[in-house]
């Protein structure tokens, strides 16, 4: 069995999903290990884009759980880091098909775009979504299947699917992580940030990070034209939400709108 879980270990790191799927079910079936049942469960975690399901995934790690229970609150944490990391890149990927829309003016396959976002860029290590991917531990597989995104052929069908399998991940997870979960309440809040900002960024037609997004939406609503009160802290608001439309390209009209847009519906807490 040793032999056969090291090679479905090193499959899954390889990001060779149907691969390690297949080693995997055969440890689970024969041995019935917890480990193996877990390492299933990721795997089809990463397929969802090819058709598996949440209920899969779950089901898999419930399973593992019934063997060994001392494994629930890791396999819990495990399952939101993964997810978390999972939607950011959906996310990112995103943003991606926006500005090679706006830039190129043709379509990218969805799949192309994939392989060129980091999943964890555009993310402070000390911020909600560092600190809940740091679950995952070294993240090691976690990726995405992405022969059937190549078939979606433009950034409104793929803004569907995010929040389709957004909406699929969150039921899930919320029923299978305890309430009790001490990270549950910051994955909440990751979740309904993620949905937001995609709806402001189909509204928009823009293609900021979600949490640049959010910190662009708190600066905006507090930076004043002018400013006699704390000036110095006023100038630094200004100065930083520049950056942060020259990060992603974004003009000074477009700036103008975002602002007014901002103010209306306030994306920040």
């Amino acid at each position: 069995m040793e032999t056969n879980f090291d090679l479905a270990m090193l499959a899954l790191k390889g990001k060779r999903y149907e691969e390690a799927e297949r080693l995997y079910t055969n440890i689970a079936i024969e041995n019935n290990s917890p480990e193996a049942w877990v390492g299933l469960g990721f795997c089809k975690l990463n397929q969802l884009a090819e058709g598996r399901t949440m209920e899969e995934v779950t089901f898999c790690l419930k399973k593992a759980i019934g063997l060994d229970p001392s494994l629930k609150e890791s396999v819990e944490n495990q399952l939101i880091g993964y997810c978390v990391i999972l939607l950011s890149t959906y996310s990112a990927t995103y943003d991606q098909a926006i500005a090679k829309d706006r830039s190129l003016k043709k379509k990218a396959a969805i799949g192309a775009v994939i392989a060129g976002v980091s999943m964890f860029s555009g993310f402070k290590s000390n911020s909600t979504f560092g600190v809940l991917a740091s679950a995952a531990g070294t993240g090691a597989g976690i990726g995405i299947a992405v022969d059937s995104l190549n078939k979606i052929q433009s950034v409104m069908e793929f803004r569907t699917f995010l929040l389709r399998i957004c909406d699929s991940i969150n039921l899930e997870v919320l029923s299978f992580v305890s309430p009790s979960n001490p990270k549950i309440e910051d994955y909440k809040k990751f979740v309904d940030q993620l949905l937001v900002c995609t709806e402001f960024k189909a509204k928009m037609n823009i293609h900021i990070g979600n949490e640049d997004l959010i910190r662009a939406s708190y600066l905006s609503n507090n930076v004043g034209v002018i400013s006699f009160k704390n000036f110095k802290e006023n100038e630094e608001r200004k100065k930083e939400l520049q950056e942060i439309r020259k990060k992603y390209g974004v003009d000074q009209v477009e700036l103008g709108k975002l602002i007014l847009a901002f103010k209306k519906t306030p994306l920040h807490a």
